[in-house]
């Protein structure tokens, strides 16, 4: 299980071990490095990169951990986009396509409306959610919806979490990146 203060999104649990997602400078670095045979497990295979139970690993535990790695990628702009949706429409940042078509929403809350007895307000079949109106919805269509991807909401809600405390892995680039974004997009 990755605690708290590393589930940003960008950890995996592999093996016993919590690997963190590389930067394409890392990744770069770490083929380079591999190419011209020098030696990069200690420096792959570690903190911030590799967190617990680093003391021995073995061959097949280094493949996976590296396949994982490989197979997880930092996309920056993807991040700046998700900050952005969510600094202009933070009410829509956690809605639900499918319970606005479902209910009808206080959009100032994203919550459904009540009925008067608890519960939700169920939307007539002849009324239409803002996405097939002239009005029309930021996220687009329900039928392809744009807005805030998992791994942005999971960066989001971990830096909202922690930032009264601090960046809870400065060592990590990916966090830090993370955290810099947000940070200068006053989240």
């Amino acid at each position: 299980m990755i605690p708290d203060h590393l589930n940003d999104g960008y950890s995996s649990w592999v093996r016993g071990r919590i690997v963190r997602m590389l930067t394409p400078k890392d990744l770069n670095l770490a083929q380079k490095m591999c190419q011209e045979g020098d030696d990069f497990e200690d420096w792959l295979f570690s903190d911030p990169r590799v967190i617990g139970n680093n003391c021995f690993i073995d061959d097949d535990d280094k493949c996976e951990i590296f396949k994982r790695m490989t197979l997880m990628t930092y996309d920056v702009d993807s991040l700046k986009k998700d900050v952005q949706f969510f600094k202009d429409y933070p009410e829509l940042s956690n809605r639900n396509c499918n319970m606005c078509r479902k209910y009808w929403l206080n959009h100032s809350t994203g919550e459904a409306v009540d009925r008067g007895d608890g519960k939700p307000l169920l939307r007539h079949a002849a009324s239409l959610p803002a996405c097939e109106t002239d009005a029309g919805c930021a996220k687009g269509h329900w039928s392809n919806q744009t807005g805030i991807s998992a791994l942005g909401r999971s960066a989001i809600e971990h830096f909202k979490e922690f930032k009264n405390v601090g960046c809870p892995l400065p060592l990590c680039p990916v966090m830090r990146s993370n955290w810099n974004i947000m940070t200068e997009a006053g989240i």
